[in-house]
This record gives structure tokens, sequence and C-alpha cells, in this order.
């Protein structure tokens, strides 16, 4: 009918558009990216599955191996993508069964856990795809002091500036267009205070 659903396929959109140009394509199950409300695990940067406490990173180092391997260019190959209808992500929220990582009883898709309590990825959708103004820090403040902890921030604004304890740790240009830019994040040594975007 000229308008296919893709699961886990954003990678396929530019392709099969040159191949079928009067297709509409839309995402029928998007994301599958897992996280735990609260739970960090650090470096950012670093892929890592699983870790001994059963529990998925919400820095966005935790990756399944068919869904997307980030979140912010999942949404913008989407959203920017002139003959796409949108897409539906797996999931709205956590739910039991299905366990991902396996040897859990939980699936950790969702942008809220099995509370409905919002995890940081929700506020990332928010940024991107709402112009009430928003802003939220990817993370608690409370570690051991020194320890190098990675700070994202989620907002629609065009900057954003980071602030601890009263002291600026720097702003930093976003742009809702760049992956690079959508989600502005700074590598800060813990000291106790208060932690303010």
């Amino acid at each position: 009918i000229g308008i296919p659903g893709y699961n886990y396929g954003e990678k396929l959109y530019e392709e099969h558009h040159r191949a079928h140009p009067d297709w509409v394509i839309y995402g029928s199950e998007t994301a599958s990216v897992v996280s735990s409300r609260g739970i960090y695990h650090f470096p950012a940067d670093r892929e890592i599955p699983d870790d001994e406490d059963l529990q998925c990173s919400s820095l966005g180092n935790s990756l399944t191996g068919w869904g997307a391997r980030s979140l912010e260019e999942m949404i913008l190959r989407d959203r920017d993508c002139s003959f796409s209808l949108g897409q539906f992500i797996w999931s709205g929220f956590d739910y039991i069964g299905e366990p991902t990582p396996y040897h859990t009883r939980n699936c950790y898709f969702g942008q809220t856990d099995t509370a409905c309590f919002p995890k940081d990825a929700y506020y990332f959708y928010q940024a991107m795809w709402t112009d009430k103004p928003m802003i939220h820090i990817g993370i608690h403040w409370d570690w051991n002091v020194g320890q190098w902890i990675d700070v994202p921030v989620m907002t629609n604004g065009a900057k954003a500036e980071l602030l601890l304890n009263g002291r600026s740790l720097g702003r930093k240009t976003v742009d809702r267009h760049f992956v690079t830019e959508s989600l502005p994040a700074w590598q800060v040594p813990f000291e106790a205070g208060t932690l303010t975007a």
C-alpha cells in the first residue's frame, strides 16, 4: 500500500526511498534503548551491556544488539526525514517479561519505569519534540569526592549552562538538528553541593 513500517530499520530509509520514491515510511518499532531510572555506569563513552547490579545505565551506554546505537541519532533520523510519518518507540514504559538483559525479570526499554516515573530519556524526547521551555539534568548529584561524572543536560533551549555551587562550568550551544549538539554534556569531578543548569 506504499506505507511500509520498519522495526529498527532507520538505516534503510534513504536506500529504500531511492528505490521506491512514492513510499511513505514510518518506524513501526524504534529505539529499544535500555536504561534503569537513576542508574549511571561510568564512563559514558564506554559500552556497558549490563552490570553486576542487573541494571542498565541511563547514560546511553547500555545497548542491545538490535536497537538504536544512539537515542539522539535515532530521533533525528526519523524526525527530520521528509518522507517519514514518524515513529512508535519501544516502549513507553518498562514491563515485566521479555527480559533485557536476559538474566533479569524486567524489560528496561521504557521511557518510564514500571511505576511510570520518567527516566532521563523521557526528558530527551521532550527536549526534541516540544517548544515549551524545559531543562533537565540527566544525573543525580551524590557521588564520591573527586570521581569524574558524566553530566548530560536535556533542553530545548539554544544554550545550556551548568553550575556547581553557583560556579559556572561553562555554556554549550544546543542545536536540535545535529546529533553532536542535541545533548550537551560535561565531565565534572564530584564535589558536594548543588548542581544546576
